[in-house]
């Protein structure tokens, strides 16, 4: 078996391959990755505004070793402009695929984003996508939803909800389009406030809270690439970085029982990034072929 090339793949026009979520296109054989493609080659800095407005990347490949550059979906426009869209999670059922996005209108002046909503669409075929809804998840800021089918039937989102802390947050579906919010079920280390929103979400469930993790049971080691080729490292349980090292090829990895940033499931970013934000927490995982 070929050993995978580190890192495993690079956006050949912007650069800024992120967030991926992995899923087995029946229709070409292949496994596609779908990315937040930030703009890390804008030509000027203004705050974090290139980290907005980019499209959602595809590369595909038949034997997880070597990714080719496909070329961004188009479709996903639900109103005027040039939108933002991130951390895609793409999960299949019956013949279906289900898109869960962020998405966030326009460019907010100095990253500044006012509201981040979860949209959901589908396809049949990762290509032509439909929108359906906004998911309603009991907060104005939710990133990084992780679809998995539940044991005993029906589908379970984790997601982080930005409002007041970055917590992760659990939301149930019989099918894929009605939600209902369960509360939070993670906390983020060296967080103490969780958002205080409530309601169903496509249901008429409350939201509560259950399940929590102790902060110090949580782990996080990342690094992170800027523009200067330098990356710098969060020890475990801390959220404060040591001093920067030289590297030219950084990636990320999240652990299983959560991070600086509330991940209930691990992650690695895919390339290398020209700046230094803070690392966004969500589960990422891949839907098998059958």
């Amino acid at each position: 078996m070929a050993l995978a090339p580190s890192p495993l793949f690079r956006d050949p026009v912007e650069d800024g391959a992120a967030d991926p979520t992995l899923v087995w296109n029946p229709h070409e054989r292949a496994w596609w990755m779908v990315y937040t493609n930030r703009r890390t080659t804008a030509p000027f800095e203004d705050g974090l505004a290139w980290l907005f407005g980019g499209s959602l990347g595809v590369a595909s490949s038949t034997d997880g070793v070597r990714w080719d550059y496909r070329g961004t979906l188009t479709g996903l426009e639900v109103e005027w402009g040039l939108n933002t869209f991130w951390a895609p999670e793409i999960v299949e059922h019956a013949g279906t695929f289900h898109m869960f996005v962020s998405y966030i209108r326009g460019i907010p002046a100095r990253g500044s984003a006012p509201a981040m909503v979860m949209r959901h669409y589908t396809s049949p075929d990762l290509v032509h996508w439909t929108h359906v809804a906004v998911v309603p998840l009991g907060a104005d800021r939710v990133i990084d939803a992780c679809v998995h089918r539940l044991p005993d039937g029906g589908w379970r989102m984790w997601f982080k909800g930005e409002d007041g802390g970055g917590r992760t947050f659990a939301a149930d579906s019989p099918d894929l389009t009605s939600w209902t919010v369960r509360g939070h079920v993670l906390d983020t280390p060296g967080v103490t406030r969780a958002p205080t929103s409530s309601g169903s979400a496509g249901g008429t469930g409350s939201s509560s809270t259950r399940g929590t993790v102790s902060p110090r049971t949580a782990r996080t080691t990342w690094t992170s690439g800027n523009r200067r080729g330098r990356c710098s490292r969060a020890r475990s349980g801390s959220a404060s970085p040591a001093p920067t090292t030289s590297a030219p090829g950084c990636t990320a990895t999240w652990s299983a029982t959560g991070n600086g940033r509330g991940s209930s499931t691990s992650r690695t970013r895919t390339g290398p990034s020209r700046r230094t934000p803070p690392p966004s927490a969500g589960g990422r995982r891949s839907s098998s072929p059958s």
